[in-house]
């Protein structure tokens, strides 16, 4: 990630730092957030932002997550529902305004762990503030009929917040394609278009395979649930196509 990309020019917020992020998560696994995903996701991500830039973060948290207690990290108690879809559909605009302390901080660059919330963060951050962030963004979790057991999903909200941002990460070009797909029943082509350049796989991969401490060479790992949903078939599929013209390597499911 270039975050370059995203700013038309530095700001030096103080002689420390040259850029302000503010973080907003979505967190599934309110008992462990050191286990949750969105955690897992973001501390390699800071890792290899900061060795690239001087940022400092707020991050929006419902609880303290010591892993992630560093000097440029203030974090902020931010509580949200913690029933998946109420949390989706639960924004409150005095509370985020308030956490945010707008008045006393400026932030370049806005990153996106919830989409849902995306479109109307945009809207109270231009419309009741002086802040003029770029808005980018990670998506972990797409609500459709293949996932989501509801009378009713926040498909239409997550994609109105991924519209608001510069580019939104995802896990895989299937993925991206998957919800490109899914937007066609509801959305014009010239919105499709605007998607497909605003969609891109981020590919977290993992820094190596180990079994009891040992490395284990021409490893394939699937970092997923083993669902239709995340690609799964198409993975077997193409990990059998590879297997007729190699037999030299190991598939991993976490």
């Amino acid at each position: 990630m270039d975050i370059n990309n995203f700013l038309e020019e530095s700001y030096e917020a103080n002689e420390q730092y040259d850029y302000r992020m503010l973080i907003y998560g979505n967190y599934t696994d309110i008992e462990n957030l050191e286990r949750d995903s969105f955690v897992q996701v973001l501390k390699p991500t800071l890792e290899y932002l900061d060795a690239h830039y001087k940022i400092h973060y707020t991050l929006l948290t419902p609880s303290t997550i010591k892993s992630l207690n560093k000097s440029n990290v203030k974090q902020v108690i931010y509580k949200l529902p913690t029933y998946p879809n109420l949390m989706r559909t639960h924004f409150d605009a005095m509370a985020f305004l308030d956490a945010i302390d707008w008045r006393s901080n400026d932030y370049d660059i806005i990153y996106s762990h919830l989409p849902e919330h995306t479109s109307q963060i945009a809207n109270v951050i231009h419309n009741s503030t002086h802040l003029m962030p770029k808005i980018i963004g990670y998506c972990h979790w797409f609500e459709v009929a293949e996932n989501a057991p509801y009378a009713k999903t926040m498909f239409l909200n997550n994609i109105l917040g991924v519209l608001e941002m510069k580019e939104c990460g995802v896990n895989s070009k299937w993925l991206k394609d998957f919800v490109l797909e899914e937007a066609e029943e509801h959305f014009c082509e010239d919105v499709i278009d605007k998607l497909d350049r605003i969609i891109q796989p981020h590919y977290l991969g993992v820094d190596r395979v180990e079994e009891r401490g040992k490395t284990i060479e021409k490893s394939v790992i699937f970092n997923h649930r083993a669902n239709g949903y995340t690609g799964w078939n198409w993975f077997v599929e193409s990990m059998d196509k590879l297997w007729q013209k190699r037999q030299d390597f190991t598939v991993y499911t976490t």
